[in-house]
């Protein structure tokens, strides 16, 4: 369905015209808030984000697409009390360096939306209405979509046996090489050195089930809210997906960016997606946390910054991305 932005009593069109100091000279930007449709009519509403610069010369700018990681992260990056901003801050760094942008709430925060109703898939078609929309664009020339995290699978599989997105590139954020099943068995048995055998044993008999598509009848115990069943058919349909199999299937332009000091994912994730995907330039950023902010070692204050509204994201990630998405030629 052709993707656009509701006026009048659908939406209320919010245009924000702000002024700030840049290092070196005035920064302007209009912010509008959009509603794009969703291959199955559902509405996704998002930001669209365009620097001054970018209104003045039509099919000649640089856009990007923001996909968030899990949960039910909001269009700025924020989940439930954790509010660090991260996609706006991504969002507002990049407009400084003349970049468009569109980040959007994830599909769990529509009006209508039930989470028994969910499916990984759902987000892979919402993300290409995200391209759809930028590429309808009169002033964008090129699309690259940033995917943190989980968005670092969806971005991918946005992409795969799309011929109308040869040129659209894909930047990943701290994305996992591994299947999602085996990357949260690994994370809880991190988090938790002195689980018990039963423990254990139910969290392997529950993650085992799920992907090898077959549903929890009951889930019982530490982990009945985690595998409730409302979300299983979810879980089923991202654990069917590989990373590494469908990175190798890209022949798209490929960024790759993890920091040293992410909790959740580890460096090594980031080399496996490089070696999966030839073409890809893998960037290591010191310092660098999940959540795209730069912390020193200590893991309290890692864990702070994803409270911390107030704390900008790494300006090396920035300074990376603005440079990846301009040098290209399309």
């Amino acid at each position: 369905m052709k993707n656009r932005i509701l006026l009048g009593v659908a939406l209320t069109l919010v245009l924000n015209v702000f002024s700030q100091k840049a290092p070196s000279k005035k920064w302007t930007y209009k912010e509008v808030e959009t509603v794009i449709y969703s291959e199955d009519s559902t509405e996704i509403t998002g930001s669209l984000l365009v620097p001054k610069c970018a209104l003045l010369a039509p099919k000649q700018q640089r856009a990007v697409l923001i996909i968030g990681g899990s949960g039910a992260a909001d269009l700025n990056g924020n989940v439930g009390f954790m509010r660090p901003d991260t996609y706006k801050y991504l969002a507002y760094e990049l407009s400084k360096k003349g970049i468009i942008s569109w980040r959007y709430n994830k599909r769990i925060l529509s009006k209508g939306v039930k989470e028994s109703d969910l499916l990984f898939e759902d987000l892979v078609k919402d993300a290409q209405a995200g391209i759809r929309f930028l590429l309808e664009q009169k002033n964008v020339k090129s699309v690259d979509i940033i995917g943190h995290s989980q968005g670092a699978l969806v971005g991918a599989l946005a992409l795969i046996n799309q011929p109308n997105y040869s040129n659209v590139g894909l930047i990943s954020l701290s994305g996992t090489a591994q299947n999602a099943a085996d990357l949260i068995r690994k994370q809880i048995e991190e988090q938790n050195p002195n689980m018990d055998a039963e423990e254990r044993a139910i969290l392997n008999d529950y993650l085992n089930r799920l992907k090898n598509q077959q549903k929890i009848d009951e889930p019982k115990g530490k982990y009945k809210a985690m595998f409730r069943t409302s979300v299983q058919d979810f879980m089923m349909s991202w654990f069917k997906y590989n990373p590494t199999e469908w990175y190798a299937k890209l022949n798209h332009s490929v960024l790759i960016i993890q920091g040293d000091n992410d909790l959740q994912i580890k460096p090594k994730e980031a080399e496996l997606l490089h070696s999966a995907c030839p073409q890809s330039d893998l960037i290591i950023i010191p310092k660098m946390n999940h959540i795209l902010k730069i912390c020193s070692e200590n893991k309290s204050e890692n864990l702070k910054s994803y409270y911390q509204v107030n704390q900008a994201i790494s300006e090396e990630l920035v300074d990376k991305i603005a440079s990846f998405v301009k040098r290209r030629k399309n």
